[in-house]
This record gives structure tokens, C-alpha cells and sequence, in this order.
């Protein structure tokens, strides 16, 4: 019993061997694991936020261009005739950034369009040419829920799900569809 006290007191084991220090393989395995699930976690939330992010700031881009279609629409009393798509040609009509007023072009980019539709088109959203022209009030086409414009690609989310695009509707509010 003495020598089993002694090797206590000398910071041996009662194996007889000297106490290792460190880690085992697989206390750091885990250490490695736990770290990968909680970067992994991070990200996503950061990914979520950006995205959040994103689906806000195109929703304020909308709303100034409906600001400036109101402008527009005080000025003319009708809406503009603009192309849809410029790129393919089908018409000289001018394109939404050229005649609605919203002091700089860039509110007509969703921060999520990373297709090269603003590059390409002058806008990530598309004008909804069904409304060329129509008069407030004469029943022409001009509904409170018709879409003016709206995201070219559900930049937003999957296709499927609600609020993968947003809209800008002819009573001037902005939501996801």
C-alpha cells in the first residue's frame, strides 16, 4: 500500500507509467467536428441574412420607381410605352431607365441579379408591356393588383416558393409573389 501511495504522490498512475499530456486523436477529432457544424452554421445564417438583404434593397428599388412612374404619371396622365426586353429588338420603344425619372439607373438593378439582366436589358425587371400607354381610371388594363414590373428571374428564392420575385403593382406597392 506504501508503494501504491508513492507513485500518487510522484504524479504517476497506478499503471506504473508517466501521465501523458496533450490530446488523443480523437478528442481533437471531435474538437475539428464541432467547429466544422458550428462554421457551417455561421454561414448559412450569414447566407440568410444576405439574402433577407438582398429581397429588401430590391424592394426599396421598386418603390422608388414607382415613385418616379407617379411623377410620370402626374406629368402625362398615362403610363410610358416602353420595350420590354431591349436586347432583342423588336421595337424602338425606349427602355424604363431612359424615360422614368428616379435619379440614377441603379435603382432599376436587383442587388440579386447576378444573370446580367440589368447589364443586358437596362433593368432586372421586367416592364409589363400590357400597360403601354393605358389611362388610370378609363378601365384600360389599369387595376389596382396588375403588376407593373417585377423580377425578370426569381432572383429571390426558388421559383416555387412565395417571394422568390418582387412586384411593383399599380396602386404603387411592392410585394413578393
Amino acid at each position: 500500500m506504501t508503494k501504491h501511495l508513492t507513485q500518487r504522490s510522484a504524479g504517476r498512475p497506478p499503471s506504473g507509467r508517466p501521465e501523458e499530456k496533450g490530446f488523443t486523436l480523437i478528442e481533437l477529432l471531435v474538437v475539428i467536428g464541432i467547429i466544422t457544424v458550428l462554421a457551417a452554421l455561421i454561414l448559412a445564417a450569414v447566407d440568410g441574412a444576405r439574402r433577407s438583404a438582398n429581397r429588401v434593397s430590391c424592394v426599396s428599388n421598386l418603390r422608388q420607381v414607382g415613385a418616379g412612374l407617379t411623377v410620370y404619371l402626374g406629368q402625362n396622365e398615362r403610363m410610358p410605352t416602353l420595350t420590354n426586353m431591349p436586347s432583342l429588338g423588336l421595337n424602338d420603344l425606349p427602355t424604363m431607365a431612359t424615360v422614368i425619372e428616379c435619379g440614377s439607373r441603379e435603382v432599376f438593378r436587383c442587388p440579386a441579379d447576378h444573370m446580367g439582366y440589368f447589364e443586358n436589358e437596362e433593368s432586372s425587371y421586367e416592364w409589363n408591356a400590357h400597360q403601354n400607354g393605358t389611362v388610370p381610371g378609363s378601365g384600360g388594363g389599369f387595376w389596382r393588383q396588375d403588376r407593373v414590373m417585377w423580377d425578370y428571374e426569381p432572383f429571390h428564392g426558388d421559383e416555387e416558393k412565395w417571394g422568390s420575385r418582387n412586384a411593383l403593382y399599380m396602386d404603387m406597392h411592392v410585394r413578393g409573389f
